[in-house]
């Protein structure tokens, strides 16, 4: 069994959140150690370069993220709906206003991604997690939105402040 490094997760963490994405291609270039997101959509492009960091450190090894094209100033879940446009893995985002503030979530359809992970937490060299797990660890908490996944029931599809 070979193990890959950190960093090769995040590549396969990114690819699977976008795999369903017919505007999104990721590739990792191993020889320079950098992520590309090859974005045909301009507008969500420009979401995704402000979204992801331009680099992401592992220990003492930094891995580059770059997103072919990208440049707009684009917040919060505005930037989110661009960046997921025509993605089936978003289902909506929601600004919530209420007495404790202003809260943005990036709401994702209930589904297990499995993808290739060859490190020792599966023996058979597979990752299986939601899409919420997935975009809150690539994206992290400094975008300012809360990452939650769609309910299935409907009994739990009540707005907010409508709770017994």
């Amino acid at each position: 069994m070979k193990l890959s490094a950190p960093w090769i997760k995040f590549y396969r963490e990114l690819e699977a959140l976008f795999a369903e994405d017919e505007e999104v291609r990721v590739v990792y270039d191993e020889e320079v150690n950098e992520v590309k997101l090859y974005v045909e959509n301009s507008v969500k492009a420009e979401a995704l370069s402000q979204l992801l960091p331009e680099e992401k450190t592992f220990g003492n090894v930094t891995l580059r993220i770059t997103v072919i094209p990208g440049n707009n100033v684009l917040k919060g879940v505005d930037l989110f709906s661009r960046a997921f446009e025509g993605n089936p893995a978003l289902s909506y985002v929601l600004p919530i206003d209420c007495p404790m503030g202003h809260f943005e979530y990036a709401i994702f359809k209930p589904k297990v991604v499995q993808f290739f992970n060859d490190d020792i937490g599966d023996l058979n060299g597979l990752c299986s997690t939601l899409y919420q797990d997935i975009a809150k660890d690539v994206f992290g908490s400094e975008t300012g939105i809360f990452f939650c996944t769609e309910p299935t029931e409907q009994k739990l599809q009540k707005p907010l402040g409508e709770w017994p």
